[in-house]
C-alpha cells in the first residue's frame, strides 16, 4: 500500500485496496499492520528525499567535473564557479561547488556545518546556495 513505486504512478488500484481489506477481515490484521507500518516508513523517507530535491536542488544540468545531476543553481553557474567540484578552495576568497564567499556562507547558516563552504558536505552547500538563490537571486554570482 505504501510502496513508493506504487505512489509514483498514482494511488493504489481499487483491487489492491480490496485485497488488503479482505486480508485484514480474515484475521491477518497484525501482520498486515506491521507491513503497512514498514512500507509507510519507507514511503515517507522517499517522499522526504523527493521534497528536498524539489525545494533545494531543482535545476538539472551537466558540469565539467560534477557530471549530470540536480543542482541548487542552474548548471551553467555551477560550471563557471567550480566545474561542479564540491571541494575546491580558491585561496581564502570563496569555495565549494557554488563559489560561496565566506561572509555569505556564514550569513546564510553555513557555519552550522563547517567554517568554509569547501569543507562542508555537498548537501550543506546545496542548502546554503538554495537559500542565497531564493533570497538574492542570480545577482549573487558573477557568472550569472
Amino acid at each position: 500500500m505504501w510502496d513508493p513505486k506504487a505512489w509514483e504512478r498514482g494511488k493504489p488500484a481499487a483491487p489492491a485496496l480490496r485485497a488488503q481489506r479482505l486480508a485484514v477481515a480474515c484475521g491477518e490484521g497484525r501482520a498486515i499492520q506491521r507491513i503497512w507500518q514498514s512500507d509507510r516508513g519507507r514511503y515517507f523517507e522517499h517522499r522526504q528525499r523527493m521534497l528536498f530535491r524539489q525545494r533545494v536542488t531543482p535545476h538539472y544540468g551537466c558540469t565539467t567535473l560534477g557530471g549530470c545531476k540536480y543542482w541548487a543553481l542552474p548548471a551553467y553557474i555551477v560550471d563557471c564557479e567550480s566545474g561542479g567540484d564540491y571541494t575546491p578552495g580558491r585561496g581564502l576568497t570563496y569555495g565549494g561547488a557554488y563559489g560561496l564567499l565566506p561572509s555569505t556562507w556564514q550569513q546564510y547558516g553555513g557555519w552550522r556545518w563547517a567554517g568554509q563552504a569547501n569543507l562542508a558536505p555537498a548537501r550543506a552547500q546545496d542548502i546554503v546556495a538554495s537559500r542565497v538563490w531564493h533570497s538574492v537571486g542570480a545577482g549573487a554570482w558573477s557568472c550569472a
